[in-house]
């Protein structure tokens, strides 16, 4: 009877150390903003501008399927549904992520490069116009609760590539977000 208590034991404390959370399920508040290429116009009044500020929710999940000590590696797939007056922006990315779990603290800063495609109407009453975009993002985040992230802040930047009306160059991006992590149990 001890034999199997202990036998049991064991295998309940292995089982329960390989056990990691990997899949963190996110929402994040993001302020983005787009600036304009060379002579190009945002809004129907045609103002050339320095660019504008979008706002709105990101959502994603990323799975950290490497693990090589404090260091994980892994994927992010995310989608913004950013606005702000007529000018909206939509998009999906996909990237690779590597964070680091901190052995003491309970933070894990993160870096990943992403790409995918937006759709953009550059402040006119129109339909967006699909473009390609990319990003390379950094942040941190801070365990509060056992699955429950807080994710400080996340800043990044890339480029949009330009079509459509309105489109002359690529758009710089740069944007600045904070939200909550929930990281599930496999």
């Amino acid at each position: 009877m001890k034999l199997r208590a202990l036998l049991f034991s064991t295998l309940l404390v292995l089982t329960t150390a390989k056990v990691q959370a990997q899949v963190g399920l996110y929402a994040n508040f993001t302020a983005q903003h787009v600036g304009a290429a060379t002579g190009q116009t945002f809004g129907s009044a045609g103002n050339l501008s320095n660019g504008i500020f979008l706002y709105g929710p990101t959502f994603g999940i990323y799975n950290d399927f490497l693990h090589a000590g404090p260091l994980h590696i892994g994927a992010d797939i995310r989608g913004s549904i950013l606005s702000n007056g007529d000018a909206k922006m939509n998009n999906g990315m996909a990237g690779l992520r590597a964070s680091i779990k901190a052995p003491v603290l309970p933070i894990k800063p993160y870096v990943q490069a992403s790409a995918g495609v937006a759709g953009f109407n550059y402040g006119r009453r129109q339909a967006l116009t699909n473009s390609f975009t990319y990003e390379i993002d950094g942040g941190v985040d801070l365990t509060f609760l056992p699955r429950l992230d807080w994710r400080i802040v996340e800043v990044g930047g890339g480029a949009l590539t330009s079509s459509g009306p309105g489109a002359k160059d690529g758009n710089g991006l740069f944007h600045i977000s904070t939200g909550l992590v929930f990281r599930l149990p496999f």
